[in-house]
């Protein structure tokens, strides 16, 4: 090749290289606007944790006020860049076993001490031997995206807790309402107080509770139903030993530990409890008291329940001491307070078809006062009502539960005593006929003297198989009783 070619040649090499360094520095130089103008923060730092490169978005986005000051000010980036320096740790094991991590989120310290979330893409640049020489990548604020979710799950917890308190709600007035029908069902108080305990059960898993109502008459309050494991707590104590009684409104200590406490409870007690008086018409009825083994757990839900329940418990309780007093008024007479004839000759009925089932005894003792009509001529009428007062509480006294003792007219009396033979059935009348002996009547400080008792015993089926038949007997050995000289038992023959 001539001198010329190879001069043509050269010339053309030149011009190529010319033409690479201007593509060269265009490429630079978007790369650089790039840099200069991302959005997203840049940056090259080393394993050590110090910058080495970084743009000015990411100056912006960690509060500086250039990438100079950046560098120059945040030299350790563990300590001044992590809000949590361990994750600092868990990044460089990823790179250190990846070479790169992606969209790593953790919290940063601006410059002003404020927390920022970032999300990190990075790689480690390594030397022909492996070795790590730095690291380079992008930082997002993601603050915004983050408070978002953050506040989207706050909204997803919340009504995750609105349903299930729905729910509970549901399940509770479900309750309630099988409650009320249950209660409904009950014609005595005993029933009323096991199905209370039953549905409170189910009310208020698993914390435990009782219920006590007052004692009118004695100003005591007894418990009378209870739920869940063991409350250590007087099951009789008087209203003083209760705050909810004495001050008429719901008590409740969130932590036993620093608290006025009942005095119906035993040490130590729960760690937080609730004791709601159950009033209806203005009166005392009792109260409900629920016991929590953990402080916290007597939320303001939970006390506004127990309420409702205080109160649906204390309705029912009030219409069934009503309905109570008003069958009692029916049932019994208001003198003596024994049963009445009508009540008498329904359980007689009852008690024959019982005996018949059993092919067992049942005994009838019928009841004359000797000398009533004269009694009364002498001490007066008034008189004549303590006597016959005064005799029916003997007789509430000195039978069985199971016996039925009632005012059969006038100064007559009748006992039914169930599954009693013929033996002790006349025993039962020689202990009455006894007992009348030494009965003590005072009317207006004046001694009434001594009173005695005729009394005349038939039994099924020996006397007869049916009520009417049974009375028919007793009355006929009454008869005899008062002919043979009174102050005896005589029995039907």
């Amino acid at each position: 090749m001539d001198e010329k070619s190879k001069e043509q040649q050269l010339m053309e090499q030149v011009q190529s290289l010319r033409h690479e360094v201007e593509q060269l520095k265009s490429l630079e130089g978007k790369y650089r606007n790039i840099f200069l103008n991302a959005v997203e923060g840049i940056f090259q730092s080393t394993p050590s944790g110090r910058f080495l490169v970084a743009n000015p978005a990411l100056a912006r986005i960690l509060g500086y006020a250039s990438p100079e000051e950046l560098i120059a000010e945040r030299t350790d980036i563990e300590k001044q860049h992590y809000v949590e320096p361990q994750r600092r740790r868990e990044f460089q094991q990823s790179l250190d076993e990846n070479s790169i991590i992606r969209e790593f989120e953790y919290q940063v310290y601006r410059k002003d001490g404020t927390r920022i979330w970032v999300s990190e893409t990075c790689r480690a640049v390594r030397d022909a031997s492996g070795a790590v020489l730095y690291y380079e990548g992008t930082i997002q604020d993601i603050t915004h995206r983050r408070s978002t979710e953050e506040a989207l799950q706050e909204a997803n917890e919340q009504l995750a807790s609105w349903v299930n308190e729905l729910q509970q709600r549901t399940r509770e007035m479900t309750l309630l309402s099988e409650m009320g029908d249950l209660l409904q069902a009950c014609l005595t108080l005993p029933e009323a107080y096991v199905a209370i305990g039953q549905i409170a059960r189910q009310l208020f898993a698993p914390e435990s509770g009782t219920l006590s109502v007052t004692k009118t008459a004695q100003n005591l309050v007894e418990v009378v139903a209870a739920w869940g494991p063991a409350l250590g707590g007087e099951p009789v104590f008087t209203h003083e030993g209760c705050w909810a009684l004495r001050r008429g409104r719901v008590h409740h200590i969130e932590d036993s530990s620093d608290g006025l406490l009942c005095k119906h409870l035993y040490k130590p007690p729960p760690a937080a409890y609730i004791c709601v008086p159950m009033m209806a018409q203005g009166e005392a009825l009792g109260i409900l008291h629920l016991g929590y083994q953990e402080v916290g757990r007597l939320t303001e839900s939970k006390q506004r329940f127990a309420v409702a329940v205080a109160e649906h418990v204390a309705l029912a309780l009030s219409n069934l001491k009503l309905h109570e007093t008003l069958r009692s008024q029916s049932i019994r007479d208001p003198l003596t307070g024994l049963f009445n004839r009508r009540f008498m000759e329904e359980s007689l009925v009852r008690e024959v078809l019982r005996a018949a089932r059993n092919q067992g005894p049942l005994g009838v003792i019928m009841i004359d006062l000797d000398g009533f009509k004269s009694f009364n001529d002498t001490f007066g009428h008034d008189a004549g009502d303590t006597l016959l007062r005064e005799f029916g509480f003997l007789l509430r006294n000195t039978i069985r539960a199971e016996d039925i003792a009632c005012r059969y007219g006038g100064e007559e009396f009748t006992l039914i005593l169930p599954e009693a033979t013929l033996e002790a059935t006349l025993e039962r009348a020689e202990q009455i006929r006894e007992e009348i002996k030494r009965l003590k009547v005072l009317h207006r400080d004046q001694d009434l003297g001594q009173v005695t008792v005729s009394l005349g015993v038939a039994v099924f089926p020996n006397h007869g198989t049916t009520g009417e038949a049974l009375l028919r007997a007793a009355d006929t050995a009454l008869y005899r009783a008062k002919i043979d000289g009174r102050d005896r038992v005589a029995v039907k023959t």
